[in-house]
């Protein structure tokens, strides 16, 4: 019984574990979208939340955008 309760609770965890990739690389796909977007408007203040959003050191030098 014992072994049979472990291997259940073992099978549970395992899918949990696999569903916990989803949610980080819909953000991630979701943070490239809005990326694309901004790359496309010369909007500063929304690129400035945008890469205090992601966690980037921006750097802005001669009127170009450097992450380092």
């Amino acid at each position: 019984m014992r072994e049979k309760a472990g291997l259940l609770e073992s099978e549970t965890n395992f899918g949990q574990q696999r569903k916990n990739w989803v949610e980080p690389l819909r953000s991630f796909v979701l943070s490239l979208k809005q990326a694309a977007d901004l790359e496309k408007t010369s909007n500063h203040l929304e690129w400035k939340k945008f890469f205090q959003k992601i966690g980037s050191n921006p750097e802005i030098k001669d009127k170009t955008v450097s992450i380092h």
